[in-house]
C-alpha cells in the first residue's frame, strides 16, 4: 500500500494551487479534452512539480472532485453549527447548500468532472465525501426525533440517504441539462426545501 505522501507548508501551498488551476481548466475544456501539458502551461509550474504531486491526469482529476466535495462538506459544517435546534438544522439545510452553491461558481464544471469520472467507473470519486454527508444529515434527525423536533415516518438513516440523494441529485441534473443559471437551481431548491418542511413539528412559537 502506498503511503500518504508529507508535504512540508510549501509542498501543500503547491498542490492548493495545482487543484485549482486544475479545477478551473477541466470546467472550461471538460475531462476528456484536458490534457496534463493544458495545466502546466496555466500554472506556470514545471512538469517536475505538477508530476511531483499527481501522477496523472486521473488522478488529479479525482484529487479536484474529492478535494471540492470535502470543502463545500466543511462549509456547510460550520454552518449548521450556528443553529442549536434539530429542526432549525434541517430547516437551513437546502437554504445553506444554495448559498454554498453560489459561493463557489466552479462547482458545474466539478460536477461535470465528477460525472465524467464515474462513466470511467472510478471507486476513488466523492466515496468518503459522501458518507460524511450522510452521516451528517443522520444526526440531525436522530437528534431531532428524540427531542420530539420532527416526525419520521421510516427509518432515520433512509431519511438521511434520501435527503442527500435528492439535493445531490438536484445539482447533477441541473448540470446534464446545461442549465446552472442559477435562477432555475434556486427555484427547485426552494421547491425541495418545501418538501422537507412536514418533517419538522416544532412550531415557529415554540421556537421561540
Amino acid at each position: 500500500m502506498t503511503l500518504p505522501r508529507q508535504l512540508t507548508p510549501k509542498g501543500a501551498l503547491t498542490r492548493r494551487e495545482i487543484l485549482d488551476v486544475a479545477a478551473r481548466v477541466f470546467g472550461v475544456k471538460g475531462y476528456a479534452a484536458t490534457r496534463m501539458d493544458d495545466i502546466i502551461a496555466e500554472s506556470g509550474m514545471t512538469k517536475g512539480a505538477i508530476y511531483f504531486h499527481f501522477s496523472s491526469k486521473r488522478e488529479l482529476a479525482v484529487a479536484v472532485v474529492n478535494d471540492h466535495k470535502t470543502t463545500v462538506l466543511g462549509a456547510a459544517e460550520a454552518a449548521l453549527a450556528r443553529h442549536a435546534s434539530p429542526a432549525d438544522q434541517l430547516r437551513a439545510l437546502v437554504p445553506m447548500l444554495v448559498d454554498i452553491t453560489d459561493g463557489h461558481p466552479e462547482i458545474w464544471g466539478v460536477l461535470r468532472l465528477s460525472a465524467d469520472l464515474r462513466d470511467e467507473q472510478s471507486d476513488q470519486v466523492g466515496g468518503d465525501a459522501l458518507d460524511r454527508w450522510v452521516e451528517l444529515v443522520e444526526s440531525i434527525l436522530v437528534r431531532g426525533e428524540a427531542a420530539g423536533e420532527l416526525m419520521l415516518a421510516g427509518g432515520v438513516r433512509d431519511y438521511a440517504v434520501l435527503l442527500v440523494g435528492a439535493f445531490d441529485g438536484l445539482k447533477t441534473t441541473t448540470a446534464a441539462l446545461a442549465e446552472p443559471d442559477g435562477e432555475a437551481f434556486r427555484r427547485r431548491a426552494d421547491l425541495f426545501q418545501r418538501m422537507v418542511e412536514p418533517l419538522i413539528i416544532v412550531s415557529s412559537a415554540r421556537s421561540a
